[in-house]
């Protein structure tokens, strides 16, 4: 009798279990079969549908761990994939709640991936279809991405793209509000064109940083002179004051030139050249003409038209001017005419100087006014000789004297403007020793006998018969 109740008990037991794992709906109970299970460990036969009860529960633990790690964590699709076909393709498991999650998060896994294909169509034909891609929804995109914690292949483009367009966000920001090179502009600017999302705000501001310093550089170009070469050995240069204004006005681009470098560079040096220059020429004759030469020299390597250059090639002019004209006043076979070129010369050297018109006619020498001293003597000694030959009523042969002895004492050669003095006391000198008898008896008829070391000539009081034009000799 009681191998009978308990053979009845396992029979029993069997058929429960049996029908459990045949369960479906919500009869399919996993906490049915943990406590058949357990009721099996009070049975004293053990039935063989244990063997299968405790296989099943296994398989629904481990399915149950996977799937619950597989929501609770980032999985790949596959995964999701193939926990979902073993819970359909097993009891139990397509019953158990985390099947149906698995199965919304697929779901969402596969409307992401279309979004994500979507988004990451090439622009060009997004644009065609009218579409437009913005940042924000590509942020919905990423943030959706985390929330379904599936792998997707999109998702790792997405990814990506997040990554290039943050580094090129941080990149732009970082070359608006600093110093960035002209190349690192233009590289930004060509990669943020070619962005599926477009940053107006960013590229705006970019390129009208590189506008204006590109247009800053044109100007460069254009007023600092090209190198040397075969064709051009003249280098034309860029004046001082145009280059500070230049340097000047890229010291407010925050745009990082290589010109700018080069010009910072050349402006240095000229004004460092034009201190030294200023020195030179406030030392006056301390400063040699050998030094100065040498400022001048190194001033043909600096591509920079500056006043204190004109300055010195007149200052130089002007030292060589003052030598020469030193040895022509010191030598007295000097025509008048080499004063003349002296005079002319200085005035070309003052015209060159870089200064205003009142400067330029404050400007002078000590040896500029001992030349116009010496000349403005030979003007009055020649204005005298054109009065003397022009005067009608004659003029005594002491002028004439005196002239000669007036032109001897001007530290000046006359010999060719007293040719015609000369000629004059000559033809006297002829004409009277020609006549002595006649100039005696003239003397005995005017009672001036004896007095003829006071005799005066004059001009045009010749007798009649004598042509001595245009000097006679009167009592």
């Amino acid at each position: 009798l009681v191998v009978r109740s308990l053979l009845g008990e396992c029979r029993d037991w069997s058929a429960r279990v049996r029908d459990a794992l045949c369960a479906k709906g919500q009869a399919a109970d996993v906490q049915n079969l943990h406590e058949l299970a357990e009721r099996a460990s009070e049975l004293s036969v053990c039935p063989a549908e244990l063997e299968m009860l405790e296989t099943m529960a296994r398989k629904i633990e481990s399915w149950k761990a996977r799937a619950l790690e597989a929501l609770e964590s980032e999985c790949d699709e596959s995964a999701l994939v193939a926990l979902i076909d073993e819970a359909c393709s097993t009891p139990f498991l397509g019953e158990q709640a985390e099947y149906g999650q698995l199965v919304r998060k697929a779901g969402a896994a596969t409307l992401l991936t279309g979004r994500l294909i979507e988004a990451l169509q090439p622009k060009k034909q997004r644009e065609m279809e009218g579409g437009r891609l913005t940042w924000p929804k590509l942020e919905d995109l990423e943030a959706d991405l985390l929330a379904t914690k599936v792998n997707l292949k999109e998702g790792a483009a997405l990814r990506q793209l997040m990554k290039h367009i943050r580094e090129w966000c941080a990149g732009a920001e970082k070359a608006v509000t600093e110093t960035p090179d002209l190349k690192c502009l233009q590289q930004l600017i060509g990669a943020g064109e070619l962005l599926p999302v477009y940053f107006p705000v960013l590229l705006e501001k970019l390129q009208a940083k590189l506008a204006q310093a590109e247009a800053w550089v044109e100007r460069v170009r254009n007023a600092v002179p090209q190198k040397k070469t075969r064709k051009n050995a003249v280098t034309e240069k860029v004046e001082f004051g145009e280059m500070k204004s230049l340097l000047t006005e890229v010291s407010g681009m925050q745009v990082d030139m290589r010109e700018r470098d080069h010009m910072a560079q050349v402006v240095e040096t000229a004004e460092d050249w034009i201190g030294r220059v200023r020195e030179a020429m406030d030392a006056g004759e301390e400063s040699t003409l050998a030094a100065l030469e040498n400022l001048l020299t190194e001033a043909d390597s600096i591509p920079v038209g500056m006043d204190e250059h004109q300055l010195l090639v007149c200052e130089i002019k002007a030292r060589r001017w003052t030598s020469d004209v030193r040895e022509t006043l010191k030598a007295t076979d000097r025509g008048v005419e080499v004063l003349w070129a002296h005079l002319d010369d200085f005035e070309a050297i003052r015209q060159e100087m870089p200064l205003d018109a009142t400067a330029k006619n404050k400007f002078t020498v000590e040896e500029e006014a001992r030349l116009k001293e010496v000349v403005g003597m030979v003007q009055v000694w020649q204005e005298k000789v054109k009065r003397a030959m022009a005067n009608k009523r004659g003029t005594t042969l002491v002028t004439y004297q005196e002239l000669i002895d007036e032109a001897a004492a001007i530290p000046v050669d006359l010999s060719s403007h007293s040719e015609a003095v000369k000629t004059v006391l000559n033809k006297a000198a002829i004409w009277s020793e020609a006549h002595t008898s006649l100039i005696r008896a003239c003397l005995k008829g005017s009672g001036g006998e004896g007095h003829g070391a006071d005799s005066k000539a004059a001009v045009g009081q010749q007798p009649s018969d004598e042509k001595i034009s245009p000097v006679t000799l009167s009592a």
